[in-house]
Parts: structure tokens; sequence; C-alpha cells
């Protein structure tokens, strides 16, 4: 094999490795999905990691919030602190914008473009 291809030496010093290293603080990143890019956003090396620190963290659900009235239909409407309970897993509050938010839908949502699923539990939020 070697008379046939020269064998590459490949510098493994120190100084190529820092310089290859890339910073991603994930105590930087948002808890409130509101506030979070989309996870396709991120440099396709971190993700991975991304999704773990949110499934470690949890989904964001502010239990002692009061949560609004707003009327659908003419029927008053409000989010229901015991969904939190039925779907800990995953429903996640936003309190500024006051709607729900899918943490599995934010972190496993296929990138397929404007085509196929939408975005209402990731970017769009729901609320109704």
């Amino acid at each position: 094999m070697d008379r046939y291809f020269k064998r590459k030496v490949i510098d493994q010093s120190p100084t190529q490795n820092v310089s290859l290293q890339r910073l991603l603080n994930v105590d930087d990143l948002p808890a409130d999905p509101g506030l979070r890019k989309n996870i396709n956003d991120y440099d396709p090396n971190d993700r991975e990691i991304i999704r773990r620190w949110y499934l470690q963290k949890r989904a964001f659900q502010p239990k002692d919030h009061k949560f609004p009235t707003t009327v659908v239909d003419n029927e008053s409407r409000r989010f229901i602190c015991s969904w939190f309970q039925e779907y800990s897993y995953w429903l996640e509050y936003n309190i500024v914008k006051d709607v729900a938010f899918c943490l599995c839908c934010y972190l496993f949502k296929p990138e397929h473009g404007d085509q196929a699923s939408g975005d209402a539990f990731v970017s769009g939020w729901f609320r109704n």
C-alpha cells in the first residue's frame, strides 16, 4: 500500500487543537421558550449538546403564575396549570406572550424549510 499512496502526517500539537475548539456556554441558553432561537440556527456540532441540556433542564413550566383569561369565540379561556402535570415532559409556557410551546417539537422537529410540519408548537407558539 505504501508503494501507491504517500502517508499524510497529521500535526496533533496542542496549539492546533485549541484553535479548533469552539466555546459553547449552555448556561447562557434561555430557558423560556419564547426567547429561544431555532435549534437549527445553532452550529450542527452544538445541537446535540443543546438538546441534552434542555432535556436535563426539563420543560419550562411557571407553575406559580396567574394565567390570564382571553376571550376566544365569545368564551373566556385560559391556560390551566394542571396541564403541566398531565403533559409534564413536553408542555412549556411563555408568560410574556401567554402561549404554549412543545419542548420535543423544538428539539427534534426535522428541518424541511417551508415544507411539511408547521411551527405551531416550535416558533409560532400555540394559543387556541
